[in-house]
């Protein structure tokens, strides 16, 4: 993916990662712990993402 294409991938990638973010951090702590336990913890966003 290139230029525009890849810059509205990026801007895509990027809203995707902060929702979930926003989500997450919404939720009660014994969820949160759940979900860390079963899944881990949420990965810091990838600047490089092809």
């Amino acid at each position: 993916v290139e230029g525009a294409e890849l810059e509205l991938l990026q801007r895509l990638h990027d809203s995707v990662y902060q929702q979930a973010r926003e989500w997450y951090h919404r939720l009660n702590s014994r969820i949160q712990e759940q979900i860390s336990r079963q899944y881990g913890i949420m990965p810091e966003k990838e600047d490089d993402i092809q």
